[in-house]
């Protein structure tokens, strides 16, 4: 999956395991409607290209845009409420805030 991860990035962006089995990715000028487009290619390539056990590898996802009115524990904390509402309405999908 990393490496799908980092095929898919700029050098600018930021990739890096948070917590377990979660990874975030910052996108430093990118718009939401952007890092959408990017989540859903990188979302569909893992399916199309990982397999476990003869079995698609899918991924769940949150997204939001950061800004200053806000701190970055709140900020992460609204990114894993979306990640934890995609994981609750069936996985295999990415929620945006």
């Amino acid at each position: 999956m990393a490496s799908v991860v980092k095929s898919q990035i700029r050098s600018t962006d930021l990739a890096f395991r948070y917590g377990g089995e979660e990874f975030i990715i910052l996108f430093p000028d990118t718009n939401l409607n952007q890092a959408q487009k990017i989540a859903k290619r990188i979302e569909n390539i893992i399916k199309k290209e990982i397999r476990l056990n003869n079995t698609s590898v899918t991924i769940s996802g949150g997204i939001g845009e950061y800004n200053i009115y806000l701190t970055k524990n709140e900020f992460l904390r609204k990114i894993d409420q979306a990640l934890y509402k995609a994981k609750k309405e069936g996985r295999d999908r990415i929620v945006t805030i």
